[in-house]
């Protein structure tokens, strides 16, 4: 019982050890907006509990910063490192890491920023995607949905139909608008049909790489 009770903690507190052995996904960019760019990468410790297993981990010289991601659920792929982006208002951009979660393609797309206080994430309190506070993924087959940046920094636009969106010229979208650490819905609006995927129209965009 003392055994149990000790892993139990354990799982609880997620304590430091190692960033993670694993890399799944890396990408250079400035995300706390100083002008100097961090490396940005998310990590995997085998050797971990599932929810202490994932870090998103940004180092720029001898500081380094990491978050765990929360992930609870065993099934699908892991989560990964899609890119930055300049998504949120401010001089910094932002991590997307897809959760990889709950079975083939149906996924959903966390946003993170680095702040004075360190990493956090953003959140999106009306997502429809099966993994809280997430956008789609338009690839995903049950509730594909293509994310794009929209017109300005802090607002994101959502194409209902995803990569099908692709077809038609104009289409009616889903419209969030930034208000502190949350992208909140605030209606529709019909925009010309994307030419790229999933944050691919965010300036700048730094897609990741292995």
């Amino acid at each position: 019982m003392a055994g149990s009770g000790s892993a139990a903690r354990v799982v609880g507190s997620c304590s430091p050890g190692s960033v993670g052995l694993r890399v799944l996904g890396h990408a250079v960019g400035d995300l706390d907006g100083d002008g100097y760019a961090e490396q940005v990468s998310v990590r995997a410790d085998p050797h971990r509990p599932l929810r202490c297993r994932y870090r998103l981990v940004v180092q720029q010289g001898s500081r380094l910063r990491t978050l765990i991601l929360p992930v609870w659920e065993a099934e699908g792929a892991e989560p990964y490192l899609v890119g930055l982006g300049g998504i949120a208002r401010g001089p910094g951009l932002e991590a997307i890491v897809d959760s990889g979660c709950c079975g083939a393609y149906v996924t959903g797309q966390w946003l993170f920023r680095e702040t004075s206080a360190g990493l956090e994430q953003m959140r999106v309190p009306q997502s429809d995607t099966l993994v809280p506070d997430t956008y789609p993924n338009g690839a995903s087959i049950c509730c594909g949905e293509t994310p794009l940046c929209g017109p300005q920094r802090g607002v994101v636009l959502i194409f209902p139909e995803g990569h099908a969106a692709q077809v038609a010229k104009f289409h009616d979208v889903f419209v969030y608008v930034q208000h502190r650490d949350r992208f909140v819905w605030m209606g529709h609006e019909k925009v010309r049909s994307p030419k790229t995927d999933d944050f691919g129209n965010c300036r700048p965009w730094l897609p990741t790489h292995y």
